[in-house]
């Protein structure tokens, strides 16, 4: 089939956060009930349509794939199973095949196969069937490890059983615990009638010594991205309902823990500490005005938020470096910790040692733009790029989930500045490319800025000009105290506004809700493919229904194209 890429003519905005996109009102039945009457409550919202179990198959399409297009496996951590090819299926050993594993085994449910999308998940065949229907536990003397010891069985060390139990690996007990908070509240009616060790008849419907298990792991694993991009997409299928405990774990302790008592509020639920102050995501973009974002310094008691564009300039740009990795550190730049040459970019950072690479002095004495591109060692590290100035942090660049190319824009230092790229340990990066200029563009105040905005972590932009790209960062301040800069987030307006889109086959039409890209009534079998601006494939989906949901997973401008028999059709699309 000859393939051609057609004019793409006008954008799609979609609203699209680092946090899970919960719906609003959802959970307004639950707010001020406490104990067993929220878990009640809760049961009832979160009721949901079978989605039917052969389904799953394409459930898991959406909900459990990897950056590199392949299987999630939480039991094992050598898999690398294919979509659809690689289904169970006969198996021998490890990585031959995935299946549907109920990680509630069905024979405690009365042996019957069942399809709630967030308890079945797809799994390794073989260490599914070493896993059987024993229960979830820590073990201590060891009968069977998958491949890297990542998976276990063996004799339960946890007080309150002996049995044999099954560990999943640390990186994934809180993903577990979650569905099993899930399980004894979706189903509390049901808990008491289901055999095998676990679930009890009795609020809050798990066995003691499982509670307090689960209890643990969940604190030694909270919430990760991956577990609410799989919450969002699970909400977004067929089955249509959320994991209460992955959108507010303050829940957990509420129904579970110590907490029985205390009422459910999310406005002044307590939230997890804030590790660092950055500026975040602009959202609620339109053609003139947006939102600013960015999250809470300890210290401050008011904020003071800049906003500025860059216009065209007739000054020469200059290019002060531009380093492809591949060659390793360029000559004159220095090294701290682990940065080594490897896989045509400078590895940063190893399991048990930070990494940084330093420029030599620089004139950063006017603004400057820098653009780097860099991945993660493994999917599993969390990877993130630091970047600092003289010391000084100034941007991250979160390459967790793939390759990234961002642009960010410096404030002025000094003539004798160094710039650091830096990652942490067992958080490894690869750096693969960085380009600075400076000139050729004057940063413009908008009217009005800075200005004081109060102790917010938000705050309205508007008046803006659709022709424009817009900037903007933070100041912390402790009354007249300066205590620091954030970072400096970028809003493509006019990007995004005067971006172009071709013409779809007729009939098909895509839109987006909470986060989510909906492809509806697109040829069956056709592809849909989503790429970054420097080509890297994000997302590549079959169709198999009249309505396709692809969860997007950070900001910025995108080609989505579908690919069918009738020819290649692409649209760009910005991402907020």
């Amino acid at each position: 089939m000859k393939e051609k890429l057609l004019t793409v003519s006008s954008a799609i905005l979609l609203a699209v956060g680092v946090c899970a996109e919960i719906p609003q009102g959802y959970y307004d039945d639950a707010i001020g009930k406490s104990g067993k009457t929220l878990q009640t409550t809760l049961s009832k919202i979160i009721n949901h349509s079978d989605p039917g179990y052969d389904a799953l198959w394409d459930i898991y399409e959406i909900t459990d794939r990897r950056d590199d297009g392949k299987v999630w496996d939480m039991y094992s951590n050598t898999s690398n199973f294919t979509f659809g090819s690689d289904q169970c299926g006969n198996y021998g050993d490890e990585g031959d095949c995935y299946n549907r594993e109920h990680s509630i085994p069905k024979s405690w449910r009365g042996g019957t196969k069942y399809s709630d999308a967030h308890i079945v998940v797809p799994t390794d065949g073989y260490v599914n069937n070493r896993r059987s229907n024993y229960p979830f536990g820590e073990v201590g003397s060891s009968s069977y490890v998958s491949d890297n010891s990542f998976s276990k069985l063996g004799t339960c060390k946890t007080s309150g059983y002996s049995g044999t139990v099954f560990e999943p690996n640390d990186v994934y007990k809180g993903d577990f615990a979650r569905i099993y908070f899930y399980a004894a509240t979706r189903y509390y009616a049901e808990c008491g009638n289901w055999s095998g060790d676990g679930f009890s008849g009795s609020f809050p419907y798990l066995d003691e010594w499982v509670r307090e298990m689960m209890l643990r792991w969940h604190e030694l694993d909270p919430v990760s991205q991956k577990e609410i991009d799989r919450n969002d997409a699970v909400y977004a299928s067929r089955q249509g309902n959320r994991n209460p405990f992955v959108d507010y774990p303050e829940l957990v302790d509420l129904i579970f823990g110590d907490n029985t008592n205390e009422a459910f509020n999310p406005g002044d639920a307590p939230q997890p500490p804030v590790e660092e102050f950055v500026a975040v995501d602009a959202t609620d973009i339109t053609a003139t005005s947006f939102q600013a974002n960015w999250t809470r310094h300890p210290q401050a008691t008011d904020y003071e938020l800049a906003v500025w564009y860059n216009d065209g300039g007739e000054g020469q740009a200059q290019t002060l470096f531009d380093v492809d990795f591949a060659d390793g550190v360029p000559s004159g730049w220095s090294t701290m910790g682990y940065a080594v040459k490897e896989n045509d970019a400078v590895r940063l950072a190893s399991g048990s040692k930070d990494g940084v690479v330093i420029t030599s002095a620089l004139d950063l004495s006017v603004p400057a733009t820098l653009t780097v591109s860099c991945m993660p060692y493994k999917t599993s590290d969390n990877s993130v790029l630091y970047i600092l100035v003289d010391g000084n942090e100034v941007a991250q660049v979160d390459c967790a989930s793939g390759k990234v190319t961002q642009e960010i824009v410096l404030e002025p230092a000094t003539s004798q500045s160094a710039i650091s790229f830096k990652a942490e340990k067992s958080r490894r990066v690869y750096l693969q490319s960085a380009t600075l200029t400076t000139g050729g563009a004057t940063q413009i105040l908008v009217d009005g800025y800075p200005r004081r905005v109060g102790n917010v972590l938000s705050y309205t932009v508007d008046n803006l000009d659709s022709n424009r790209d817009y900037y903007y960062n933070v100041t912390a301040y402790n009354g007249t105290e300066k205590l620091e800069v954030s970072n400096t987030i970028s809003v493509p307006i006019a990007t995004a506004l005067n971006s172009v889109e071709s013409d779809i086959p007729q009939g098909v039409f895509v839109y987006a809700y909470n986060g989510v890209v909906y492809v509806d009534d697109a040829p069956i079998h056709a592809r849909i493919n989503c790429y970054s601006l420097d080509g890297t494939l994000c997302d590549t989906h079959t169709v198999h229904a009249t309505r396709e949901a692809i969860p997007m997973h950070r900001a910025g401008v995108y080609i989505v194209q579908i690919v069918c028999e009738q020819g290649c059709y692409a649209t760009r699309v910005a991402v907020y």
